[in-house]
């Protein structure tokens, strides 16, 4: 049985939409890691958002923004996250603090 002509340029023509759209899809995603406080963070998702909104974090409530809302956004986003890692968690935070608060402030302009 031999496919009709008609057929064959419609295929063709899927196939090629269909490679625009993947081509499209993939362009949308950027890998892009932020760095915030000298740290690369993981992107803004969802589920951080909802976590830090549950937390009443400054950055989602629109509130003034204190130096615990950093680290919770900070760690929040950090690659080692997990809710039994503390001593990452303290290494973060001092980190966070370190960055915002430099001995020779001076020194960094």
């Amino acid at each position: 049985m031999v496919a009709d002509p008609q057929v064959i340029a419609y295929q063709r023509q899927l196939a090629d939409v269909q490679a625009q759209a993947s081509a499209r899809r993939l362009a949308a995603f950027v890998d892009y890691q932020a760095l915030v406080c000298g740290i690369a963070l993981q992107p803004l998702t969802l589920r951080t958002y909802t976590l830090l909104s549950a937390w009443g974090n400054a950055f989602v409530r629109g509130t003034p923004i204190a130096l615990k809302d950093i680290v919770q956004f900070v760690w929040v986003h950090h690659p080692a996250f997990h809710q039994f890692n503390a001593g990452m968690r303290r290494k973060v935070a001092r980190s966070v603090w370190r960055h915002l608060h430099p001995v020779f402030p001076t020194l960094n302009s």
